[in-house]
């Protein structure tokens, strides 16, 4: 029983997210195909690197979007904690949060920090 609601709740997760995981992968083929399309012979340098620099700037303006309503469905689905569910670290790159391994400033118990991690003692 309680695997088969954790289930339907993972396959509603799912549902939600892959519409702007999609949207995603369409603005970055979008901007593939528009940076494609610049003819840097034909163009000036200005004009090339100014044409260039909009396509990549609308680019990261609407990833940002997406970006905030994937955490915001992530939020959703998790009572509030910005973690995915079980399961869904291989969308995200290995990690369980969405976004690039960070350090929070606190490591559990009994753990034992990097010796490349400078660690603040006051």
């Amino acid at each position: 029983p309680q695997s088969a609601q954790r289930a339907s709740s993972m396959q509603e997760y799912e549902n939600s997210m892959a519409p702007l995981r999609a949207a995603k992968e369409r603005i970055e083929q979008v901007a593939r195909d528009q940076l494609n399309a610049l003819d840097p012979i034909a163009m000036s340098g200005d004009d090339y690197r100014r044409q260039a620099e909009d396509i990549q700037r609308e680019r990261m303006t609407k990833l940002g979007v997406i970006d905030e309503q994937l955490k915001t469905e992530r939020l959703r689905f998790t009572g509030g904690q910005n973690m995915a569910p079980a399961g869904d670290a291989a969308v995200y790159g290995g990690t369980t949060d969405g976004f690039a391994p960070h350090f929070t400033g606190v490591l559990p118990p009994g753990s034992v920090a990097p010796a490349d991690m400078a660690l603040d003692v006051y």
